[in-house]
C-alpha cells in the first residue's frame, strides 16, 4: 500500500508540474511494469485473509482508481501500442481481481461491479480512442521565443466526423530532465482552443522569452508565463 501511494503521489506531482516520463527502452518498461503489477496482483490475493479498513476500502476503489489512472496516462507512440494494450488490459483485470477479492459484502461488490462495469463500457470509446488515435494533429506554425526557451506552435487539430479545431500550444525543447531508466519531458501547455480553420489567419510573434502574442485578424490574444503555467492577459 505505502508503495502505491507513495508512487501514485509521485505520479501526480509530476503530472501537476507538467512532466512525463518517456523510458530509454520502452519495452524494458513495459515488462517492468507489467511484472509489478502482477507481483502486487499475486501479493493482494495471497495476504487475502488479512483484512483491515484501509485495505477494504482501497480494495473497493481500486477499479475506479485504475480507470482514472488510464484515462490520464497517454499513450507515448505508435510503437508502443501493443505494450499500452497489454498494460491497460492487465491493469483493470488486476484491479477487478483485487477489487472482488479485498472487498467484503455481496450487496457492495454486486453494486460496486455493476457501477465499474457501466462506466468501463462508457469509457472503452475513449480509451480506444487514446490507443489508436483517430485524426492527426499538424504544426502549421511555430516560433522561438528571442533565448530559444520557449517554442510557441499553432496546430491544426483533423479528427474527420468528429470535427476539427485550432490550438495554440507553448512547447518547452530545452526542458526535458535525464534519468538512469528514460528522461522526464516537459509537456507542452495549451493556451488557446478554438473552432477549426481558425489556424488559418493566426500569426506568432515573441515579445520576450515570457510574453507571447498571437495575432488572429483584428484580435490580439496575450499570454504571460505565471510561475510555470501560461496565462491570457488583457492589453
Amino acid at each position: 500500500m505505502k508503495f502505491l501511494l507513495t508512487s501514485g503521489g509521485l505520479y501526480l506531482l509530476l503530472t501537476w508540474m507538467g512532466y512525463t516520463f518517456v523510458p530509454h527502452s520502452e519495452l524494458i518498461w513495459g515488462v517492468f511494469l507489467i511484472t509489478c503489477i502482477v507481483l502486487l496482483t499475486v501479493n493482494g490475493i495471497i495476504y487475502r485473509k488479512e483484512k483491515t479498513k484501509p485495505s477494504i476500502v482501497s480494495a473497493a476503489l481500486l477499479p475506479l482508481v485504475a480507470l482514472i489512472f488510464i484515462f490520464l496516462t497517454e499513450p507515448v507512440s505508435d510503437a508502443t501500442t501493443k505494450i499500452n494494450i497489454i498494460l491497460i488490459g492487465l491493469i483493470l483485470t488486476s484491479s477487478i481481481i483485487l477489487f472482488f477479492v479485498g472487498t467484503k459484502g455481496i450487496v457492495v461488490k454486486a453494486v460496486l461491479g455493476i457501477l465499474y462495469f457501466v462506466m468501463l463500457q462508457t469509457m472503452s470509446l475513449a480509451l480506444f480512442m487514446l490507443v489508436f488515435g483517430f485524426g492527426s494533429n499538424e504544426v502549421v506554425q511555430s516560433e522561438l521565443s528571442p533565448n530559444a526557451v520557449y517554442s510557441a506552435e499553432i496546430i491544426a487539430g483533423n479528427h474527420g466526423a468528429l470535427g476539427g479545431n485550432t490550438q495554440v500550444q507553448v512547447a518547452y525543447p530545452n526542458s526535458n530532465i535525464n534519468l538512469l531508466v528514460g528522461e522526464l519531458r516537459r509537456n507542452p501547455q495549451q493556451v488557446y482552443f478554438g473552432r477549426w480553420g481558425e489556424f488559418n489567419g493566426m500569426t506568432l510573434r515573441w515579445e520576450t522569452d515570457e510574453r507571447l502574442y498571437v495575432y488572429f485578424g483584428t484580435d490580439t490574444m496575450i499570454f504571460e508565463r505565471v510561475g510555470i503555467h501560461w496565462e491570457r492577459r488583457n492589453r
